[in-house]
């Protein structure tokens, strides 16, 4: 299967789902170690707000996409931080709301 560049690593799609079942989903560190690997922090660090917006999005897109049930049940504060975060230091006070609510 061919691998895509998805975010900062390459990953077929197949290889990000079996992450996804085999990630323990009532373990909010677990789940911040999963995210951490693509990026949206060092992006953030690095004053690429921007960018650490369009990470978060497409990380999060493609994991509801490819397993809602675990989506659905997956501590998301590490990214919504950062998304947060990001969205304040644009200016973009409703979406910085949003994420971080």
């Amino acid at each position: 299967m061919p691998r895509e560049f998805i975010a900062n690593i390459r990953i077929s799609k197949e290889e990000l789902k079996n992450m996804l079942v085999e990630l323990p989903f009532d373990d909010p560190t677990a789940a911040s170690d999963f995210f951490a690997r693509f990026g949206i922090e060092t992006m953030y660090q690095n004053n690429m707000f921007f960018e650490a917006l369009e990470r978060g999005h497409e990380i999060l897109h493609l994991c509801k996409r490819l397993n809602p049930d675990v989506y659905g049940k997956i501590h998301k504060g590490y990214p919504f931080y950062f998304m947060g975060m990001a969205a304040y230091r644009i200016h973009d006070f409703q979406s910085a709301i949003y994420y971080i609510d």
